[in-house]
């Protein structure tokens, strides 16, 4: 069994989708502190641990944030990619709207094809994860 995280990081918050399997999922949006992102990442290692998940996968788009999510997530065993935004599918539409749970699904949506068919990621940067 599979955890998977879309995530829509922001400045203040990261709002996220998050799945179990081939599930749809639920909504959480947590400020972006690193208390909040250690207790999310403890979130995810429970979701995983209840459900016999082997592996946690988390996705969120490049941005002026940086890597540290990605390293925090890396540190913490969790398997974690770096999208590129210029690479994400999006329509006229899609630009001029702006939803941070919409986002949060379309990662998602392109983290599960992903997991589940094998589907390329628009990648800014590969998955890793220590090595425990």
């Amino acid at each position: 069994m599979f955890i998977i995280c879309g995530m829509d990081a922001h400045d203040n918050t990261l709002t996220n989708r998050i799945g179990v399997g081939r599930g749809d999922g639920e909504s959480m949006t947590v400020r972006n502190t690193k208390e909040r992102r250690e207790k999310l990442f403890q979130y995810l290692r429970d979701v995983a641990q209840a459900n016999d998940g082997e592996r946690i996968i988390v996705a969120y788009e490049a941005s002026p944030i940086g890597f540290g999510i990605y390293d925090e997530c890396v540190a913490a065993g969790i398997e974690c990619h770096i999208l590129a935004p210029t690479k994400m599918p999006k329509s006229p539409r899609d630009r001029k709207r702006k939803d941070d749970r919409v986002d949060a699904q379309k990662i998602f949506e392109l983290l599960k094809g992903h997991v589940l068919a094998g589907n390329e990621l628009p990648a800014f940067c590969q998955a890793q994860t220590l090595q425990k």
